[in-house]
């Protein structure tokens, strides 16, 4: 288990990518807006954003954000099944 706590500032993006781990973010403050796989999600304080494995993940940052993060991305180094791709 990998777990993480991402602080974005406002106007934060990332540039696209994907990986083997599954992941779940839980908004602890501000707002964005994530697009994974073909859906688009608004999010805010209080949240959850569950993030299968091998899909397409951007977030965007409207204001400064914490955002907890869970995966299984651990397992997947261990296993060697861990890959991770940026994409455009």
């Amino acid at each position: 288990m990998t777990l993480k706590v991402h602080q974005w500032a406002a106007g934060w993006r990332n540039r696209p990518y994907r990986h083997t781990a599954n992941t779940v973010y839980l908004v602890m403050q501000g707002h964005g807006r994530s697009i994974i796989g073909e859906n688009t999600f608004d999010w805010s304080f209080g949240d959850t954003l569950a993030v299968p494995a091998w899909s397409r993940v951007e977030h965007q940052v409207g204001a400064d954000s914490i955002l907890f993060a869970m995966s299984d991305e651990q397992l997947m180094r261990w296993t060697r099944y861990y890959r991770h791709e940026a994409l455009a």
